[in-house]
């Protein structure tokens, strides 16, 4: 077992602006069985989430820095609510502070691997079972 069972069907909106990222992580979460909706910019993201409710925001922290439309707050405000996953390249301590902060249920560094999606997805898992 690889610490996803129950994942199926779950509903992720991806959001990275490169390719391969989104590539990746399209193959590699389709195969545990989630089904995934992979968009390259905030906007299209925004787009995505009025055609569907989402469980999971899986979103690149670079992308939010600049946002004059404030979609991070969006996303945030979604009903339902949906679990903000950010992965980032920058690690230092003021990035894991400032996602904290702003609410964000689980903070990816890049660069990633399998494990450290399964695990933030597994955290996921175990906050949804509680909440059930």
């Amino acid at each position: 077992m690889d610490g996803l069972s129950g994942i199926e069907g779950t509903k992720i909106l991806l959001i990275d602006d490169d390719s391969s990222v989104r590539e990746s992580m399209t193959q590699f979460l389709t195969d545990k069985g989630v089904e995934i909706t992979s968009c390259q910019t905030l906007r299209e993201g925004l787009d995505a989430l009025k055609g569907c409710c989402y469980d999971i925001l899986m979103c690149d922290q670079y992308l939010l820095k600049d946002d004059p439309e404030n979609a991070f707050d969006l996303f945030k405000n979604s009903v339902p609510p949906m679990s903000r996953m950010i992965f980032t390249g920058a690690v230092g301590v003021d990035a894991i502070s400032e996602a904290k902060m702003e609410g964000r249920d689980a903070f990816i560094p890049k660069p990633f691997s399998a494990e450290s999606i399964t695990d933030a997805l597994s955290g996921y898992l175990r906050t949804r079972s509680k909440e059930t």
